[in-house]
């Protein structure tokens, strides 16, 4: 089954400015996967919903059940999270 991974941003935010060419790339290198991009301005009720509290944020879910989340720059775990969850 997938895994969709949700990144929470906004474009004013500098974090996720930094981190949103690299998360670009994600379905070229992960194209069992599926990534999608949601503007926390732009979606207040997807955000307040899905409780984001930090920008960047990604949050990944399976069969519509989220099963892990993430805060932050750090490509490296984003890296370890999608491995880790693709191959379960």
């Amino acid at each position: 089954m997938q895994v969709l991974c949700v990144n929470f941003s906004a474009k004013w935010c500098g974090p996720c400015r930094k981190i949103a060419p690299e998360f670009l790339k994600f379905p070229e290198t992960y194209s069992d996967c599926v990534f999608a991009k949601v503007d926390v301005d732009e979606n207040p009720d997807t955000t307040q919903k899905c409780k984001i509290a930090n920008m960047p944020t990604f949050q990944f879910y399976r069969k519509g059940e989220k099963i892990d989340h993430m805060s932050g720059t750090d490509m490296e775990m984003l890296n370890r999270i999608v491995l880790k969850h693709r191959n379960a």
